[in-house]
């Protein structure tokens, strides 16, 4: 996520933290600066967690008892408060987000401004399904390490494309829209569904060079099956291949990926995890491909079939 678009959530979610206590089939943030308490509380050798996949659910993370994991820096030496309301059977909440800001670049000396409006929505039915609308637009410069990003790309890292405001060539204004939602629903204490357009993050640290929250929003479908001590997700996705030359959105052609991943809780000190993905264009030049129904296939591993395809899709797996 791009460090615009964290100084606009920031503030407002931290009200959501705090509100949102019965939201428990809702995803947490994928901010760094929330998440590095949270996972430091998780890999310690009194809890057995998986923290590979995220986002985190609510109904997880308001488990936690220690309130420095949530807010580290703020509730240092506090305990975790506790939320004996009942909760309703719907529930609706609507957040203001707005944003103004701006920084000063030196040598050479330039002025990058942001300003952004939007609101987020959220919905819970129950304990078991949950609903979250995000929309946000705005227009900003930048400085010159991003500004070249954007000009080679055409892409706002994080938000998606950019949109010229101007026309100055030298201090460009980009205007961008940021769309993203999704509905998680939870039968029971086994399975988790989730369908709709948002980020995911495979792995553990700030970047990931399998599965990263780096790119803007995408289609996906999402399900996490959790048995004793083991931890499945299955992960389908629709994205953009923003490489096209002519660097206009509609000329970006969409590729597919599919991702599995098996965790397993061996001790408290040691987590055993196996991953893979397969991705593909959905076109080229001879025909029209989609996404692949032999990759619907939930159970790993890919490779069989995609030999018996003769496939050169892109195969990925490690542990």
């Amino acid at each position: 996520m791009s460090n615009f678009l964290k100084k606009i959530l920031f503030p407002f979610f931290a009200i959501g933290v705090i509100t949102s206590a019965h939201s428990q089939q809702l995803n947490y943030t994928l901010s760094r600066d929330f998440l590095w308490g949270i996972d430091n509380y998780y890999n310690n050798s009194f809890e057995n967690f998986q923290t590979f996949s995220k986002p985190y659910l609510y109904a997880d993370v308001n488990l936690i008892k220690d309130s420095t994991a949530v807010f580290p820096r703020l509730l240092a030496g506090t305990k975790a408060e506790t939320f004996d309301k009942k909760p309703k059977k719907i529930e609706i909440e609507v957040y203001p987000l707005l944003n103004a800001g701006a920084s000063v670049q030196t040598n050479p000396n330039k002025l990058a401004t942001d300003l952004s409006i939007g609101g987020t929505f959220l919905m819970n039915i129950g304990t078991k399904f949950s609903m979250n609308l995000k929309a946000l637009a705005g227009q900003s410069t930048y400085p010159d390490y991003m500004q070249s990003i954007i000009q080679a790309s055409n892409v706002v890292p994080g938000i998606g494309y950019a949109y010229r405001a101007n026309k100055d060539s030298l201090n460009p204004k980009y205007a961008y829209q940021y769309y993203s939602g999704y509905l998680s629903y939870s039968p029971n204490k086994i399975f988790n569904f989730q369908v709709g357009k948002d980020k995911q993050f495979f792995g553990d640290g700030y970047r990931s060079l399998f599965l990263s929250d780096v790119a803007a929003p995408y289609p996906f479908l999402k399900i996490t099956t959790r048995i004793w001590h083991l931890t499945y997700i299955n992960l389908y996705t629709m994205m953009k291949d923003a490489t096209n030359p002519s660097g206009l959105k509609k000329d970006w052609l969409n590729k597919y990926a599919t991702f599995h991943y098996l965790g397993w809780n061996a001790t408290r000190r040691i987590q055993i995890g196996l991953f893979e993905s397969i991705t593909w264009q959905g076109s080229d030049s001879n025909r029209y491909r989609g996404y692949d129904v032999n990759y619907l296939n939930p159970i790993l591993f890919f490779r069989p079939a995609e030999y018996s395809l003769g496939s050169s899709d892109n195969a990925f797996a490690g542990f």
